[in-house]
This record gives C-alpha cells, sequence and structure tokens, in this order.
C-alpha cells in the first residue's frame, strides 16, 4: 500500500510540474500550432514517463520492457530538467523586464506629468498613493 501513495504522489507530482512549464510555454507557441502541437505530445509524453526512470526497474514486466521504460523515463528527466530550469529563468527574466520597463515608465511619467509626483502603488516599496 505504501508503495502505491509513492508512486502516485510521483506521478501526481510529475504532472503538476509539467503542467506548470507548459502552461508557461505554451502560450509563446500560440501563433504555430504545429508547434504547439508537438510540443504538447512531447511534454505529454515527459510527464508520463519521468516518474518511470525511478520506478521502472520494478514493475512487473520483462526485463528488455523495464530497461527500454527507465531508460526513456532518463531521457524525460534529462529533457524536462533543462526545460524546467530555462522555464523558470525565462520567467525571472520577464519579470525583471517589466520592473525595468515600469521603473522608466514612472522616470518619463514624473519628468513629463507634475501631478503623478509620488501617486503610485504598483510596487510595495514604493510610497502608497495619497488621495486626491
Amino acid at each position: 500500500m505504501k508503495g502505491s501513495i509513492g508512486r502516485t504522489s510521483l506521478f501526481v507530482s510529475s504532472a503538476l510540474l509539467h503542467a506548470y512549464a507548459g502552461r508557461r510555454l505554451l502560450l509563446a507557441l500560440t501563433d504555430r500550432p504545429a508547434l504547439a502541437i508537438a510540443f504538447t505530445l512531447a511534454i505529454s509524453a515527459s510527464a508520463l514517463l519521468l516518474p518511470l526512470a525511478l520506478i521502472g526497474r520494478r514493475l512487473a514486466t520483462s526485463l528488455g520492457r523495464r530497461i527500454v521504460l527507465a531508460w526513456a523515463g532518463m531521457l524525460a528527466m534529462g529533457w524536462f530538467s533543462s526545460l524546467f530550469v530555462f522555464t523558470l529563468l525565462r520567467d525571472g527574466l520577464i519579470q525583471v523586464r517589466v520592473a525595468v520597463q515600469n521603473r522608466e515608465f514612472d522616470d518619463v511619467a514624473r519628468q513629463n506629468f507634475s501631478l503623478s509626483g509620488s501617486r503610485r502603488v504598483s510596487w510595495p516599496w514604493m510610497q502608497p498613493s495619497h488621495p486626491f
């Protein structure tokens, strides 16, 4: 019974991580439907194969099939680890870009509009806005 709970949590965590990365990257592929379909198939296969890298050798099938499943799972694990790290880097860079653009916009607004002053609530570390 304990083994089935571990397997279930392994598949669920794999599915959740793949769903996060897939959702973040599929938004960039909306203008290329063929590439989006291929990516969806690849990330779905990876979500199923990745846990098999860890439990593939304990399955009750033939030795050759267990080795092939474990090998495919290891390939999926390597592909997804790179994909996940680059997805996190991409998200971080997007946040930095938005912060820089927001800061530049704030500087332009302060220079061109004297009423803008400190009326800003977008970032927690800046002064809170004052009522009109």
